[in-house]
């Protein structure tokens, strides 16, 4: 939800964004910047682009490559890494098992694995991968000593990826959806679609919950017009201040037409039309529901004036054979043959089944040299590339009402808009330009005057480095190397219910441990620390058997100081997860839930940590968007089905961990965890070593057969000691 109401850390950023010109920062022309985009799915080359294979290879992908090229040609950006997923799959290019590609020499694709690299994953089945890619990508900007400016995820995994990420870094976080979950259920809902069957398909709520998650960790968000900031992101429940919604339309690189390049697709295209010196209608998209190709060709065949002015031309993405897409593609191609059926269309549409990219500008070429005009009849669309590529050519356009194509056609004058639910409405206004002559002449020269006025990656690239260089405020979390950290292990182990709760096997465990020199005891703990450190020395073994002790759910670490035994707090973590955190207003909005009471023990609350028991099964999820809706941004650890803590969105155990790795230059080969409860989960995941004792708790059950996290049979301590010598570690 976007409001006008701004936090005093969004009225910071305000005066960034509404600076004049004239008042930017005057060295500006003096520092070159590193830039990582993010896009995970991995289908993603420079030399190789493929469009329309898949669901996953649409305009979004052609958006950051391009993107990608032209911030590297800045003369104030130093270097571009464009991060995706690396895969070894022989059914596709083996360009995507590059671990780089370069782009140019100040711009490249880095390849990172996660998930099973041996297989391309459709987007949707990519999410239990989302921390392994960020321990992925970690590794790779420390170990390439590479100092970010920005990290800027596209599309709603990769910008949850991007959050975390930048949140472990201290680094500025940017992000640009180019399509929004709750815009593609209402869409499939439209098309009388079960919600159910949309989730089980999609994992349209996981997905949703993404493009929550990186509102709340945004330091800004580039959108390409201004109907995803008055319509699309308004439908969310974080609440944002307008003022970090930044508009930049992006850029086109300008087809050109090659003469000299050998292509077949003319010829193939014409072998389907009985008349080729028809004007041509052009519907270049992948084959999906939500593009509403049927529309078009029911508003073509309808039409006795069309079929007999105008060929349809339909690029439709590449296939081999329809029975082996994806059920979404499979299912609207069948409806285009049925429909082409139907209408008796056979000689009229041509419907190729292979395109190149360079086959792109030809195809514009010929449509214009028939004096056609382009459609684009999307239930919606965010932006619209093809559209914008198609004025380059002086193509009249004919575009959805919903989305993009509004401000495309404001700005080129250059088409009309059309209602996409309307059959009717579509046929009508094709048949109005090629009936109106002057009409036609006027947008096709009205695209051609104004396309590179408004499309122009060059202004792009210029807004955005003001931008990213004005909110390039914060510093990469300083590294803390200590010498006794060097080359060691380290057990980072939960307390109540992991390492305490059957003393035989406590004992049996630290004795283990204590002989071993090259392994670091660490704790973590819901507790706060004089709670951890009585209910330790209550033990056989006293606090100082530890180093690095996590408290109160990952809000506060304390280190050990060799020299005297004694604990310090570390103070720079207490800044770093001071971010857009106010306890006060969420104790308010707590107050008023009658399922929840406040802890009141000693030691249960803090200014980081805000605890309370849940008296009866509460729907965490319905808790979360309350909290949200009242511009509260938290984190919320949901534990033993009955504790819920509230903390900052860069706190956790699991992210503290990571802040400690990142501090002190720890190797995740080199780390495992152990716990028993939902409080434990995120230091279970990415590429961190994991275990989850016999006698866990529910929550856990979801990590059974993920990699890295091993389940023990063998209850508290006894189950660490058996986890400890799965890994080799003793």
């Amino acid at each position: 939800m976007i409001k006008d109401k701004m936090t005093l850390y969004e009225r910071n950023f305000d005066n960034i964004f509404n600076k004049k010109e004239n008042d930017i920062n005057l060295d500006i022309t003096e520092k070159k910047l590193d830039v990582i985009l993010i896009s995970l799915h991995g289908r993603i080359s420079y030399h190789n682009m493929e469009l329309g294979i898949d669901l996953d290879t649409g305009g979004q992908v052609k958006y950051v490559v391009e993107l990608a090229n032209a911030l590297s040609k800045h003369k104030n950006i130093n270097h571009v890494y464009l991060l995706t997923r690396l895969i070894n799959d022989k059914n596709i290019d083996s360009i995507y098992h590059q671990p780089k590609e370069i782009i140019n020499s100040n711009a490249s694709i880095i390849r990172l694995p996660c998930g099973p690299v041996n297989k391309y994953l459709r987007k949707e089945d990519l999410w239990e991968y989302i921390w392994e890619y960020v321990d992925e990508a970690y590794k790779f900007i420390t170990r390439s000593k590479i100092a970010p400016s920005i990290i800027h995820g596209h599309y709603a995994e990769s910008c949850e990826i991007a959050s975390y990420l930048s949140s472990m870094l201290d680094i500025p976080c940017a992000i640009t959806a180019h399509s929004l979950g709750k815009n593609k259920l209402e869409i499939l809902l439209n098309n009388d679609l079960n919600y159910n069957s949309i989730n089980n398909k999609f994992n349209i709520e996981r997905r949703i919950e993404a493009e929550e998650i990186s509102l709340e960790h945004a330091d800004v968000i580039f959108n390409s017009t201004n109907h995803e900031v008055d319509t699309q992101w308004d439908d969310y429940d974080v609440q944002i201040s307008k003022n970090l919604m930044q508009v930049i339309p992006p850029g086109v690189e300008e087809l050109k037409y090659n003469e000299t390049f050998e292509s077949d697709i003319i010829e193939t295209i014409e072998s389907f039309l009985h008349d080729k010196t028809k004007n041509l209608i052009l519907l270049l998209t992948r084959p999906s529901k939500k593009k509403n190709i049927e529309s078009a060709i029911k508003a073509y065949g309808q039409s006795e004036y069309l079929k007999e002015k105008c060929n349809l031309l339909l690029i439709l993405g590449n296939r081999e054979d329809i029975n082996y897409l994806d059920d979404d593609s499979k299912n609207v191609l069948t409806d285009v043959l049925l429909l082409i059926d139907k209408y008796n269309l056979y000689g009229k549409v041509a419907y190729p089944k292979h395109h190149k990219k360079e086959d792109i500008p030809i195809i514009y070429n010929y449509v214009k040299n028939s004096e056609g005009i382009f459609i684009n009849p999307a239930y919606i669309e965010p932006f619209g590339l093809t559209l914008v590529e198609s004025a380059f050519f002086g193509i009249p356009i004919i575009a959805t009402k919903n989305g993009g194509p509004v401000e495309i056609i404001k700005n080129l004058e250059n088409g009309l808009l059309i209602d996409p639910y309307s059959v009717e409405d579509i046929q009508t206004n094709i048949e109005k330009i090629f009936q109106e002559r002057k009409l036609y002449l006027k947008y096709s020269q009205s695209a051609n005057l104004n396309v590179r006025k408004y499309y122009s990656w060059e202004q792009y690239c210029d807004k955005y480095y003001k931008m990213i260089f004005n909110i390039n405020y914060k510093t990469m979390v300083e590294k803390t190397e200590l010498d006794r950290f060097k080359n060691k292990k380290f057990l980072f182990t939960d307390i109540d219910n992991t390492l305490l709760g059957e003393s035989e096997y406590y004992n049996i465990l630290m004795k283990k441990l204590n002989n071993k020199s090259d392994l670091i005891l660490c704790l973590t703990s819901g507790r706060d620390f004089d709670s951890i450190k009585t209910i330790i020395n209550d033990t056989n073994y006293d606090i100082n058997n530890f180093d690095i002790i996590i408290c109160s759910v990952g809000t506060e670490i304390y280190i050990k100081d060799p020299l005297n035994n004694e604990f310090k707090l570390d103070e720079n973590h207490a800044t770093h997860i001071d971010f857009r955190w106010d306890p006060i207003k969420i104790k308010k909005v707590l107050q008023t839930v009658n399922f929840l009471e406040e802890q009141s023990h000693l030691g249960s609350q803090s200014y980081f940590k805000i605890s309370y028991n849940n008296k009866k099964n509460c729907d965490i999820e319905k808790l979360r968007k309350k909290l949200r809706h009242e511009s509260m941004v938290t984190n919320i650890i949901h534990s033993h089905e009955k504790y819920c803590d509230f903390i900052p969105i860069r706190a956790s155990k699991g992210k503290t961990l990571r802040y400690i790795i990142n501090k002190y230059n720890l190797k995740y080969n080199n780390i495992v965890t152990a716990g028993d409860s939902g409080n434990d989960q995120d230091m279970m995941t990415g590429k961190i070593k994991s275990i989850v004792v016999g006698n866990y708790s529910q929550e856990l059950e979801s990590l059974k057969g993920r990699n890295n996290v091993y389940f023990s049979n063998k209850a508290y301590a006894n189950g660490v000691l058996d986890g400890l010598q799965h890994y080799g570690f003793i």
